[in-house]
């Protein structure tokens, strides 16, 4: 099985994604700089909240990976997609799932890193409300490595992340309001009936996700593993490894495999998108 580096632990907000790049360009922190409006909805019970956020892209720093996140937003790659989030709840990822948890691969060409290890010395930091450009990890393509950035970015929510400028490009930030209305909704929904429940997407194959082989299973606030057998938790036995469970324990215990391993929400929430067009005021 191929291994990829940025594996995430993460739980699945289904939300409204409403991103639209403006039209105007200006300068800021040495940068000429684009903002697109995005839109966050969940729906707790009977009440829909909303977060209505502005990403600020720094198209200076990081040429080509903003070039290539606006043309997504405008492609409207970004519409019917979930933010998941870690199980460290560090950050949440854009882009890589849709509706119902399945997971979205990017057909497109790789990016080359632009971020220090990559050949261009970061100009912006990795901090709470960063945005940050994901990329696989191929151990064994050496150098290579840097040029594996896709479609779906990271927003930093926590400095407990696995990311640094030397290995991952920063390309913008979101804005600060908006960061902690995401924090409190992402925390407040993450757990039902005091389990976390999480989900093994499948088996990646040279940076493509199959759901062939993926399962599900349940942490407890001491992130002791359970199933569900009919409508009772039941806590995993891994003894030997003529144990049903003892292969997924061997994936779950894997951290090459992170970016393949999500929660899913205590509620439900719902995803759309739509583009808008025109500058932000």
């Amino acid at each position: 099985m191929k291994k990829a580096f940025i594996k995430v632990m993460a739980l699945a907000i289904i939300s409204t994604l409403v991103l639209a790049v403006s039209g105007c360009k200006e300068t800021k922190d040495g940068s000429v700089i684009q903002t697109a409006d995005f839109k966050i909805t969940y729906t707790v019970g009977t009440e829909t909240n909303s977060i209505d956020s502005k990403l600020t892209l720094y198209e200076t720093f990081a040429p080509k990976t903003t070039e290539r996140v606006i043309s997504l937003i405008n492609d409207g790659y970004y519409n019917d997609t979930v933010l998941t989030l870690s199980k460290q709840q560090g950050y949440v990822v854009v882009g890589g799932y849709t509706e119902g948890y399945n997971v979205k691969n990017y057909t497109g060409s790789a990016l080359e890193g632009e971020f220090t290890q990559g050949g261009l010395k970061s100009e912006l930091t990795v901090q709470p409300g960063a945005l940050v450009m994901l990329r696989d990890f191929d151990i064994d393509s050496g150098d290579a490595k840097y040029g594996t950035s896709k479609a779906n970015f990271a927003i930093v929510l926590t400095n407990d992340v696995p990311f640094t400028a030397d290995e991952f490009c920063v390309f913008g930030f979101i804005d600060s309001e908006s960061l902690t209305a995401l924090q409190k909704a992402l925390v407040d929904n993450s757990k039902g009936d005091g389990y976390l429940h999480m989900r093994y997407a499948g088996e990646r194959v040279n940076g493509v996700v199959s759901s062939e082989n993926s399962f599900d299973y349940y942490l407890n606030s001491d992130n002791e593993y359970y199933k569900l057998e009919g409508n009772e938790f039941v806590e995993m036995e891994f003894a030997n490894e003529d144990d049903a469970d003892y292969a997924k324990k061997e994936i779950i215990d894997d951290s090459d495999n992170l970016q393949d391993i999500f929660a899913l929400p205590a509620v439900t929430f719902k995803v759309s998108a739509s583009m808008k067009s025109g500058c932000n005021k």
